[in-house]
């Protein structure tokens, strides 16, 4: 793998049940992951350079700030001026895309709701919509899907766009290279009632 393309991805996600890469199927429980992992790392160690192609399946996201985060993240330019890598021309080869979110849960059961800061798992900075949790922190990727999405609680904003363009993270120039581009649906059906404290699926998942 590139140097460049190491450097590229970034993705946190809550509790991942399933991702398929270039038609593999991996199991989070075959890699060992945990509930509120950082698994950019992870990512890295079979991804190619050719972009990404990740589906997050039957997963269960719950009391926690944003289930799913997506980022792109420039390893060069926080060495300093001049020492980036990536740029409009780049980006949207290396940028996360094509992810699709399939029959998830988002939702929260813990009360009273509290941001993280003042102990609870609600979001610190909310936008003005005054959202507790979101179920898609949207930073810089494109080609992002959600299907058959349901919610359990109030306040919870599906998709929530904050670029880090122009941060120390990623140039301007680059976050505007793409589209950030979010499709999907929400469905009105309720998703099942889940008790404070809990962290089992309630549905199958993994190896079946």
């Amino acid at each position: 793998m590139s140097r460049l393309s190491r450097a590229a991805l970034g993705i946190v996600v809550g509790l991942l049940c399933v991702s398929q890469v270039q038609a593999r199927t991996l199991h989070s429980s075959d890699l060992g992951w945990k509930p509120g992992q950082d698994v950019t790392s992870q990512f890295n160690s079979f991804l190619s350079s050719e972009g990404v192609g990740i589906l997050i399946e039957d997963c269960l996201f719950h009391d926690l700030p944003n289930a799913i985060v997506l980022s792109t993240i420039d390893g060069g330019r926080r060495k300093g001026p001049g020492k980036e890598l990536l740029t409009a021309a780049n980006m949207k080869k290396y940028a996360p895309h094509d992810i699709e979110i399939k029959d998830c849960i988002v939702g929260h059961v813990e009360k009273p709701l509290r941001p993280k800061k003042k102990g609870g798992y609600g979001v610190n900075r909310p936008s003005k919509a005054g959202e507790h949790m979101r179920a898609i922190h949207l930073k810089d990727a494109y080609g992002i899907r959600y299907r058959d999405l349901r919610l359990l609680g109030g306040r919870i904003k599906v998709v929530r766009h904050g670029s880090i363009g122009g941060s120390r993270h990623l140039s301007k120039e680059a976050a505007e290279a793409i589209d950030h581009s979010v499709t999907g649906n929400v469905l009105e059906e309720p998703a099942p009632p889940i008790q404070p404290g809990q962290r089992d699926v309630p549905f199958a998942c993994g190896p079946q």
